[in-house]
């Protein structure tokens, strides 16, 4: 593991968010109103999506909500395209901590039937 590397709850390597990104227009809110960058999980790149489609998600998602509350914050998924001119969606998990820890983007694929299904089923998502 390189010197910016960690390990996060699933024992996966971590990567710090390269210079592009760690910039004040790509940062994830917390409960505490830090904004901070990201940490990117290695597993969010598993489905052969690259970090600038997963960023072009969560900024610019046509759906977001929290999937699930853990003691020490809050899943959420994004959905949205990566592109203008892509009709395929994209879903991208988000944990975002209560603590002020920088969030992790863990999981980014195309939409899958699970969280079609979710927001079928519970379409007032949040949108900022």
């Amino acid at each position: 593991m390189g010197a910016n590397a960690t390990r996060n709850q699933f024992d996966a390597p971590l990567c710090q968010a390269p210079f592009e990104y760690q910039d004040p227009n790509f940062a994830l809110h917390y409960s505490r109103g830090k904004r901070m960058p990201p940490i990117w999980d290695a597993h969010a790149f598993k489905h052969h999506l690259t970090r600038s489609d997963l960023t072009e998600v969560i900024l610019h998602a046509n759906y977001r909500s929290e999937v699930e509350t853990e003691s020490d914050g809050t899943i959420v998924v994004f959905i949205g395209k990566s592109h203008e001119l892509n009709d395929a969606e994209i879903e991208v998990l988000v944990k975002q901590f209560d603590d002020g820890r920088p969030a992790i983007i863990f999981h980014g694929m195309a939409l899958g039937e699970k969280f079609s299904q979710y927001r079928e089923e519970r379409p007032d998502g949040w949108i900022n």
